[in-house]
């Protein structure tokens, strides 16, 4: 399908990149605002978790754990949000709902942001990291439900190893250039570390507006979603207006 319409495939590469930019500001602002753990990049959480447990800095474990528990509660709410029918899991009224969703976290957490300090602690600390886990958990479902091949915008491994296999291909002769897939996740790693530097360098100066970056880039890809909603719909009107005239016919 996205072969021969593409713009479907363009609207899922921008989304895939700017979703991929809000990873990288989640992860460094979390990392530097919200006690040393990440929201996004689950695997480095898990370390920490492991790593503090184990070095007696159970305040850290504990914030790690929460963000490991919040991760899988917005995979949970997203999954639960996607149609019974598999057919329409990638359809863009499903990424909506799910952008939506992604969106309320996101807004709630740059809302809680930026009416408290900029290195909160206690109660309100670990509420910042349960609404920013469970956005990036929502936002890992969306990354899936884009369908493009290879690209995860919350953790980076398996695109790098899809990224440095299809090099290697490349530099072996086994491929004449890099694929598509391969030069976007080119794209979607610049696009995080674009991301994180932003962060680390505005976090110093103003926190709360670094905190509205991931927001920013979310809403982004809902627009754009909307318009393939609204594409999708034009579409399906004028099947069921084809299929009355046969009918009347």
């Amino acid at each position: 399908m996205p072969e021969t319409n593409p713009e479907p495939r363009l609207t899922a590469s921008t989304s895939a990149v700017l979703l991929c930019f809000g990873a990288g500001v989640t992860d460094v602002l979390s990392y530097l605002t919200l006690g040393k753990i990440f929201t996004s990049a689950m695997t480095g959480c898990a370390a920490l978790l492991f790593v503090k447990a184990a070095g007696g800095d159970f305040a850290t474990a504990a914030r790690a754990a929460v963000a490991l528990a919040s991760y899988l509660v917005g995979c949970g709410l997203a999954v639960a949000l996607q149609p019974a029918d598999r057919e329409q899991l990638k359809s863009a009224f499903t990424l909506r709902r799910l952008l939506l969703l992604e969106c309320v976290f996101l807004g709630s957490y740059c809302l809680i942001a930026a009416h408290g300090p900029a290195r909160p602690a206690g109660a309100l600390l670990l509420s910042l990291i349960f609404i920013s886990a469970t956005a990036m958990g929502v936002q890992s479902i969306v990354a899936q439900d884009l369908a493009e091949p290879g690209i995860s915008t919350v953790v980076l491994n398996p695109t790098m190893t899809s990224l440095s296999t299809a090099c290697m291909n490349v530099l072996r002769g086994r491929e004449p250039t890099l694929p598509r897939p391969n030069r976007l996740q080119v794209i979607v790693l610049f696009a995080y570390a674009a991301g994180a530097i932003m962060s680390a360098l505005g976090v110093s100066k103003d926190p709360h507006a670094v905190a509205c970056l991931p927001l920013a880039a979310a809403l982004s890809v809902l627009a754009l979603t909307q318009a393939d909603c609204l594409a999708e719909a034009k579409a399906s009107n004028g099947e069921r207006a084809m299929r009355a005239r046969g009918s009347g016919a």
